[in-house]
């Protein structure tokens, strides 16, 4: 419950978490790059959480003029399986998914649900591995991310101001 409480902003701004399954919490969304940019594309995703907020699946369906990609990622015990189709061809992918691994995908939902798995302090550090989801192939680049808290206070935001902990990514 508490874990939901950190997304409390991301439910006001419309996102919709209502949906729920065996598998725990469901979150859809979708992200669009529209002109002038080169190639406007459309990415609609779908995950998985546990109650604790860590992904145990990631479907998405990325568009970009008349080509589609289709990635379906899944946890199944300690190992992280991707199935990307594009074009008529199919790739697979797999590696270890250990506990204390991560998913991260270029969205803000994504940064929510990592930061909500972890207690900062003011000036406190989290290292830790990540699998990177992102374009072209939306397959998995194992990473390892680096987390910064840099400060706790009240900020101002598009439904008033609220308490809220200010970090930075340094990977």
């Amino acid at each position: 419950m508490l874990a939901l409480l950190h997304l409390l902003p991301l439910v006001q701004a419309g996102l919709d978490f209502s949906e729920a399954a065996a598998e725990g919490l469901i979150a859809t969304g979708e992200q669009r790059t529209e002109s002038p940019h080169p190639f406007p594309s459309l990415q609609e995703y779908r995950v998985t959480l546990t109650d604790a907020m860590r992904p145990t699946g990631l479907e998405v369906l990325w568009t970009v003029g008349e080509r589609r990609l289709r990635a379906v990622h899944a946890a199944s015990g300690p190992m992280w399986r991707v199935r990307i189709e594009y074009g008529g061809q199919v790739k697979e992918q797999e590696g270890e998914f250990p506990e204390y691994c991560e998913v991260e995908y270029a969205t803000h939902l994504f940064s929510a649900f990592i930061l909500a798995r972890r207690d900062f302090q003011v000036g406190g550090e989290h290292e830790f591995p990540v699998l990177r989801v992102g374009p072209p192939w939306m397959a998995v680049s194992p990473e390892r991310m680096l987390i910064r808290c840099l400060e706790h206070g009240r900020f101002a935001s598009p439904w008033g101001e609220g308490r809220g902990t200010q970090h930075m990514n340094i990977q």
